[in-house]
């Protein structure tokens, strides 16, 4: 055994030594040496040396040993602003550090583990000198994506003032989980103010006369009206008796499926197409709150996790729907193959949508695994919820609009919508087999697919935009 590797095992078990360490028990066994060949005199002056070298490393250890028993017990909180956090914006990260003992810790860093796919805008690490019983913050910055994700444990690093000792573990404490809500998008105004029609039956028909709370008319009392609507200014005024006729309202029922197949993932983040399908999706909903009508969400998952939200309306029921939707999006952690659980899982999600009523709107976001083959099989599906009066909408969003917003030259840009066109004619395809089977595909990016899906759901209301 070398003189270098017997020296590595009795590091190791003293404590972790670093090179500069395992450099002066190197010095400190050559001078031991070289006092042994050397005379008396030079020979005691040599192992004094080398005696003094191993007095100092031990001395450090003893003091090494007790900053790492105290580091190791270290106590970690933490707490965000904003909360909740939305994806795209700035996230203040707060980590309180606590020394429950009574040693100090010295000479130690702190590393934080924030998720893997956010974008760090500050050093997550900071040196620390705690003194007994006592704590210290630390604040970074990161920009997070939308989706549920989860800190990982943060690890702290020991050196001695020499720097012959270093310890690094993580700490036994439990990480945080995040979920990041979704941006909503951009939500014309003149939308939310537009008027509805009289439309005759079905899901189209949002006002119709009786007891509401906003006023329609007047007319001639009939033997049949109820006497507490006679409006008794208008009866003096025209000389027979007149009652109010008030608004009463029915409103659409929607049912909002986010298919997050394997293939949604793929591209660059922040610009895929499962982040836009679930921004969508939150903004459909907050659509639909200020519409009052009334909206179920549910959220598929790539590895076939059913997520289903109760009947929810108003501004309760969009927040609902929006965390629903963010704490269900979980990043794939490594790449998915099949694809039979997500299938399996839609069909059953179709199965519940039919039993929940008729006469409703449903609204799949989904790309259908980019298989026209897939997308017959899906059809077929929701052709069967035509014998219920529903009314289907499919939006596909196409990879290669998504892909086109990470490049930024223009030129570029149109270089590559023509290398992908075929791609982009097998949307096409999947889009008219569902057609066939009376679905109603939107093909389209990220730019226009919320008005284009706007302007078709007003239409069944009967607005004129």
């Amino acid at each position: 055994m070398s003189i270098e590797s017997a020296l590595s095992s009795i590091g190791e078990k003293v404590a972790p030594l670093t090179p500069r360490g395992r450099g002066v028990l190197f010095i400190a066994v050559l001078l031991i040496v070289s006092g042994l060949i050397a005379g008396t005199m030079e020979g005691y002056v040599l192992a004094s040396l080398a005696t003094a070298l191993f007095a100092l490393v031990i001395v450090e250890r003893f003091f090494f040993v007790a900053r790492v028993a105290s580091a190791s017990s270290l106590k970690v909180r933490w707490s965000f602003n904003p909360d909740p956090p939305i994806e795209g914006r700035p996230l203040q990260v707060r980590v309180v550090v606590e020394n429950p003992t009574f040693s100090p810790v010295e000479y130690a860093v702190f590393i934080d583990e924030p998720p893997p796919l956010f974008k760090i805008q500050s050093p997550p690490s900071a040196s620390l000198f705690l003194l007994a019983k006592s704590s210290a913050v630390i604040e970074y910055m990161v920009e997070p994506i939308l989706g549920k994700h989860r800190w990982g444990r943060p690890r702290v690093v020991v050196e001695d003032p020499l720097g012959f000792f270093r310890w690094e573990t993580l700490l036994p404490v439990k990480a945080p989980t995040l979920t990041v809500y979704p941006q909503l998008l951009a939500l014309p105004r003149r939308r939310l103010g537009l008027p509805t029609v009289l439309q005759p039956g079905g899901i189209t028909k949002m006002r119709r006369r009786g007891i509401g709370a906003e006023f329609m008319e007047l007319r001639e009392y009939s033997v049949d009206d109820d006497s507490r609507l006679i409006d008794w200014k208008a009866t003096a005024r025209l000389g027979k008796l007149m009652v109010k006729v008030f608004e009463q309202e029915s409103y659409m029922r929607v049912v909002l499926i986010v298919d997050e197949t394997p293939s949604m993932f793929r591209g660059v983040i922040g610009k895929t197409k499962t982040e836009y399908s679930i921004r969508l999706a939150s903004t459909l909903a907050e659509y639909f709150s200020k519409r009052y009508d009334y909206f179920k969400v549910i959220v598929i998952g790539p590895k076939g996790e059913l997520s289903i939200s109760p009947w929810l309306r108003g501004r309760v029921g969009a927040n609902y729907a929006r965390r629903l939707l963010a704490e269900k999006t979980v990043w794939p952690r490594t790449r998915i193959d099949g694809v039979s659980e997500n299938v399996n899982a839609f069909f059953k999600a179709v199965d519940i949508v039919a039993g929940s009523g008729k006469n409703m709107l449903l609204i799949v976001i989904s790309d259908f695994h980019e298989s026209p083959a897939r997308a017959r099989e899906y059809a077929i599906k929701l052709h069967k919820l035509a014998e219920r009066n529903y009314t289907a909408y499919a939006i596909i969003p196409v990879t290669a609009f998504f892909e086109v917003q990470a490049i930024e030259d223009k030129i570029t840009a149109n270089v590559y919508k023509l290398l992908v066109y075929e791609s982009i004619t097998k949307y096409k395809e999947i889009a008219r087999i569902l057609r066939l089977y009376g679905v109603k595909a939107v093909v389209a990016g990220p730019q226009d697919l919320l008005h284009i899906l706007l302007d078709r759901i007003e239409a069944m209301r009967g607005v004129v935009v």
